[in-house]
């Protein structure tokens, strides 16, 4: 058996921004995002809204986020933890045989499309 260890992804370069993502459409947009003034959040929301259409599998509106942001004007560290909310009137006693991992009895609901909007309201401006 055999393994080639050669990329399979196109690289985009540009001046003075780096995007790294999982799909080269997504890291496209995000550059773009960069190029037309955007801060490093609007390019990551970009990659992250690119990713659940180009990659569904991998990253998608069902998911969660976390982020860790530094704003180097202000000097303000934020982070978020998006993983959703349990249902606040769910029973223990639902889960004797143990906690689905999909479905309406899921231990969380998806927080990505939260994150995205508390992302954009308090620290993007251009997306």
């Amino acid at each position: 058996m055999s393994y080639n260890s050669q990329l399979t992804r196109p690289v985009i370069y540009a001046a003075n921004g780096m995007v790294a993502t999982g799909h080269p459409l997504a890291s496209q947009a995000a550059l773009a995002i960069l190029q037309q003034g955007g801060s490093a959040m609007d390019a990551a929301i970009t990659a992250s809204a690119v990713l659940c259409v180009v990659d569904p599998a991998a990253s998608g509106v069902g998911g969660d986020a976390f982020y860790t942001y530094y704003d180097h004007q202000t000097g303000k560290l934020e982070g978020l933890n998006a993983s959703g909310k349990s249902a606040q009137r769910l029973d223990p006693g639902q889960f004797k045989n143990g906690i689905p991992t999909y479905g309406a009895l899921s231990p969380t609901v998806p927080g990505i499309v939260h994150a995205w909007g508390r992302s954009w309201r308090d620290i993007a401006h251009l997306v």
